[in-house]
């Protein structure tokens, strides 16, 4: 009886109609994940990016709080993902030497900084935070200003901010503070989003045209028209006159570009069959595991998708007219497998290449999967065969 007096004595949930577009913004924040090599490997990027995820958490966790009423834990989870953020920024906006000591430090608990000495410092000595700064002059004053009204929410300044002042209040006094938490949501996204830019610049880059058809594949995603509304063209403006942004943009435009079916190779993991002569005709611009993929389905036209052992690498076709379930084998199945052509799988069939020995699958890192929605006829299996003997006397 006590818990749910206590728990619901001045809760209002606040039912939120506009959450999906919310939960979409939030979305691209956390999957614009950085490619940026730092210090000769992936792994400092791997933890920026384990942030960057963890910042889609906490916004998400806002929504869902305050519409369940818990508008002082909805904001907590706000000042949470602005300072996770600053930290984010402040480990990545060094030299390359400066980023790995600095993640080293936050990975192990040893990190003391506060969030305003961050942004202080960055505005001084950032390698690229500075020139935003000096670009967007209202950009720091902006995000100051936005944690002090996130904080008198926190703190409880206020009786509109007392949960036994609030809950007997009208609906029209809860619709303005939703509006209020609301602004606080959105410039929060914005501020991330530029944050975001500044660690590289590809999730704007690659609206470009030109950037987009020579850029190496990503791992991140475009920012979408809504969120770049949200940051303002006069702010995309002005970072795009950032030493950064031209740098990185005209390192790409150094590249060959590349044809239409190339690209979506590259970029979508789609093979066109009907356009196989444009896409060798840049073989040079393809890495080695998708020139295997396009020599395999070179041989037939039924295939629909192929991919390695471990689902790293993998290419759709333009066969594959439905959602089929392309799963691979595990691997204490392949032990018991009599034919690597045609195994039945549902309504369709899979196929196992060997890379090495092509009968025993001993290493499964040499694996790879194709499927098919009709069985491969023993012209089709012969010409795989011919290529896999192709590679071996290639040394590939």
């Amino acid at each position: 009886m006590y818990e749910e007096i206590l728990k619901y004595k001045y809760l209002r949930p606040i039912p939120i109609e506009n959450k999906e577009y919310y939960y979409k913004l939030i979305y691209e924040i956390s999957d614009a994940f950085t490619s940026r090599l730092i210090g000769g490997d992936l792994f400092h990027s791997a933890n920026i990016n384990l942030l960057i995820d963890e910042l889609g958490q906490l916004l998400a966790n806002s929504i869902e709080l305050y519409e369940w009423g818990y508008f002082d834990n909805a904001y907590y989870s706000l000042r949470s993902a602005n300072e996770l953020a600053t930290i984010m920024l402040d480990l990545s906006d060094k030299t390359d030497w400066a980023i790995k000591k600095n993640m080293e430090l936050f990975l192990t608990k040893r990190y003391r900084k506060k969030r305003y000495q961050i942004i202080n410092w960055l505005s001084e000595e950032g390698i690229v935070f500075k020139e935003v700064i000096d670009k967007m002059p209202n950009f720091k004053e902006e995000i100051n200003e936005l944690l002090d009204e996130i904080n008198q929410v926190i703190h409880m300044s206020g009786r509109e901010n007392l949960y036994s002042f609030r809950r007997e209040l009208d609906d029209d006094f809860h619709e303005t503070k939703f509006k209020q938490f609301e602004n606080h949501f959105l410039t929060t996204i914005k501020i991330l989003a530029i944050f975001r830019l500044i660690i590289d610049p590809f999730p704007l880059l690659l609206k470009e045209e030109e950037v987009y058809y020579r850029c190496p594949d990503l791992v991140t995603s475009t920012f979408s028209e809504d969120l770049l509304n949200l940051i303002g063209e006069k702010t995309i403006e002005e970072f795009k006159q950032t030493k950064s942004y031209i740098s990185v943009k005209n390192t790409i435009l150094s590249f060959e570009k590349r044809n239409e079916y190339v690209n979506n190779l590259i970029i979508a993991n789609y093979i066109d069959l009907n356009h196989l002569d444009e896409i060798y005709s840049q073989k040079h611009l393809i890495n080695k595991t998708k020139l295997k993929f396009l020599d395999i389905v070179s041989c037939t036209d039924k295939i629909i998708e192929i991919k390695t052992h471990n689902g790293i690498e993998w290419c759709m076709t333009s066969s594959n007219t439905n959602d089929y379930p392309c799963l691979i084998l595990d691997d204490k199945d392949l032990i018991n497998i009599k034919e690597f052509f045609n195994i039945p799988y549902k309504d369709i069939y899979r196929s196992i290449l060997n890379l090495e020995e092509y009968n025993h699958f001993a290493n499964p890192s040499n694996l790879i999967y194709i499927f098919h929605e009709k069985p491969l006829d023993n012209g089709e299996i012969d010409k795989i065969n011919n290529v896999l003997m192709q590679w071996g006397k290639n040394g590939n």
